[in-house]
């Protein structure tokens, strides 16, 4: 059980990593964020399947992909909106605000596998609530065009995502699940490539495949970990402890426009903080209830 908090904790500290090299990438060398999807899905199924060589399927049934394939796609659905949405916006804004999807995972957890908040967990919802709240006040200010919508939609899929890869671990072997979520993931992305205007952007931004390739290493680290973690601890404390990851987000988006280069519009730092703030220490009283 300790190794499994030990994960839960390093997951969200993987994908904040990831988030920070996704910005750089899609602000620096980027071009067609759109067809940059499709270059992001054929890195991932590259690295799903050097990993799947590896492992013994004998045993494995089709019937066995279901659930894991369920949440590879719905975080295929959320990474094309994020890739999208990060042309645009400071990515601690945007991962501030889709982390509010812990309360949907503890919604479903409640519903479906049983698992149920204290009063504690309550004040932790409300107060998670204001913080997305206050942040969605303050990208206002800094984008008029930003598209809630499309947060809402990254806010679904990755609810779906988290709930799917905990049912996951119940139906088949956490490494075979990480490799079927991630080729998933990658097929959803490159469904692009059905379109004639995507393809043409694709291979415009097939050059950035090694970039990606740095990127998709610390997302299929987060994605390890959290299957990982899943596997021993309640959903909803899972979910919960990824509030860590817009802090780290923070700290990492400071420390490269410091060093590297501007990656971010937004210079102040104190509105940014207090809202993600509010967002962490809800989840963290959500998880100290339980």
């Amino acid at each position: 059980m300790s190794y499994a908090f030990l994960f839960a904790i390093l997951s969200p500290f993987s994908w904040a990593i990831m988030n920070v090299i996704d910005k750089y990438i899609v602000h620096k060398k980027v071009k067609y964020p759109a067809g940059y999807t499709c270059v992001v899905g054929l890195a991932n199924i590259t690295l799903a399947l050097i990993i799947g060589l590896f492992l013994d399927w004998s045993t494995v049934s089709v019937n066995d992909f279901l659930f894991p394939a369920i949440a590879g796609s719905s975080l295929g659905l959320a990474a094309f909106f994020y890739i999208i949405l990060l042309e645009s916006e400071d990515i601690s804004h945007l991962v501030g605000l889709v982390y509010a999807y812990p309360l949907g995972v503890a919604l479903l957890s409640f519903m479906f596998l049983q698992e149920r908040l204290s009063t504690f967990g309550y004040i932790g919802v409300l107060l998670t609530l204001l913080g997305a709240v206050l942040l969605s006040f303050r990208v206002k200010k800094v984008s008029k065009n930003i598209v809630f919508l499309s947060i809402g939609l990254i806010v679904l899929f990755e609810v779906i995502n988290e709930f799917f890869i905990k049912v996951s671990t119940t139906a088949i072997g956490t490494w075979h699940g990480i490799v079927v979520n991630n080729i998933s993931l990658g097929l959803t992305l490159l469904c692009g490539l059905f379109s004639s205007k995507m393809r043409k952007h694709f291979f415009a931004e097939i050059h950035n495949i090694g970039w990606e390739s740095i990127s998709s290493l610390f997302a299929l680290g987060g994605i390890t970990t959290l299957y990982l973690a899943m596997a021993e601890i309640p959903a909803t404390i899972v979910s919960s402890i990824s509030s860590i990851q817009p802090l780290a987000v923070l700290f990492l988006e400071r420390t490269i426009s410091a060093h590297i280069g501007t990656i971010t519009k937004d210079k102040l730092l104190i509105p940014k903080l207090i809202p993600i703030l509010l967002i962490a220490i809800g989840v963290g009283i959500l998880y100290l209830g339980l």
